[in-house]
């Protein structure tokens, strides 16, 4: 379910390019989330979940480390578009522009 299928023929080895958003203003700031109604872009506006990056160990929380005063990480490597699950349930890919 966590391997990204555009990691071609990779021996899948536990790890995953799928990793929620957490910190203060995510949807997974804290321990017990956000509520739909705390979310004030609404929720099809708002990512809950990113492919990109470099993988992690599925089952460890290691995670984007939201901080809306910073820079966000590399998200879209090492592929050409980000596969993204918004709070309303949609699921979009996102273009990467030079």
């Amino acid at each position: 379910v966590y391997q990204d299928p555009r990691a071609g023929d990779a021996k899948w080895d536990g790890k995953t390019y799928y990793k929620v958003f957490n910190g203060k203003g995510a949807m997974f700031g804290n321990e017990k989330g956000m509520r739909i109604i705390d979310i004030t872009d609404g929720t099809s506006n708002t990512i809950m979940v990113g492919s990109g990056g470099e993988p992690v160990i599925w089952t460890k929380p290691d995670d984007y480390a939201f901080d809306e005063e910073k820079p966000l990480h590399e998200l879209m490597k090492p592929f050409t578009e980000w596969l993204v699950a918004f709070g309303d349930g949609s699921v979009r890919v996102i273009p990467i522009r030079d």
